[in-house]
């Protein structure tokens, strides 16, 4: 699972390609900016072969904004529902 920003999706997913194994599931948090895409074109044939599950959330929850790094967090704009 990877809970990060958008513009960083492709670089981790090329990172961890080499680590995933068959019958795995690779997904997201952040579901926006073209997950499945960059999966799909980092992965290729693999997914098929290897029998990977891509997956996503739509949206977030909340933003979170630190105050103290390791103690303490800004919840900013939690939503009511998803």
């Amino acid at each position: 699972m990877i809970c990060g920003p958008a513009h960083i999706h492709e670089e981790l997913l090329q990172k961890i390609a080499p680590f995933v194994e068959k019958d795995s599931f690779v997904g997201t948090i952040f579901g926006q900016g073209s997950f499945a895409w960059a999966a799909y074109s980092i992965l290729k044939n693999r997914i098929k072969k290897d029998n990977i599950t891509i997956w996503a959330l739509l949206t977030i929850p909340s933003i979170c904004k630190i105050r103290k790094y390791g103690e303490a967090v800004n919840v900013i704009g939690p939503k009511k529902i998803l």
